[in-house]
């Protein structure tokens, strides 16, 4: 799945659930690449969404994503390459590595 896939699956989920969606361009002058702006249109607050393709291992159940890349977001949507379901989840930090003693 391309990461064009994702986000237009990404759009579909949320559009179809009554919310108004954006693409993010440009954040601090640099291209914000999979990144949306979702509006709920009652509310009218802005929710910046990360789109991530997650990947599953052989037969495992559970899907993965690089942490390290999520970077600042509200929420992760992250689409299943298998089915193109979406799973929206809150952004949790990469661990950093503690320096050694």
């Amino acid at each position: 799945m391309k990461s064009y896939d994702a986000r237009r699956a990404v759009i579909d989920h949320y559009e179809a659930a009554g919310f108004v969606v954006y693409e993010q361009r440009m954040r601090h002058g640099l291209p914000a690449l999979g990144q949306l702006v979702v509006v709920d249109p009652g509310i009218g607050t802005p929710v910046l969404v990360r789109v991530m393709v997650g990947k599953r291992p052989g037969r495992g159940k559970r899907m993965f994503i690089d942490r390290g890349r999520v970077g600042l977001c509200d929420l992760i949507a992250v689409v299943d390459p298998r089915d193109g379901c979406v799973a929206v989840e809150h952004p949790v930090p990469a661990r950093k590595r503690e320096p050694a003693a």
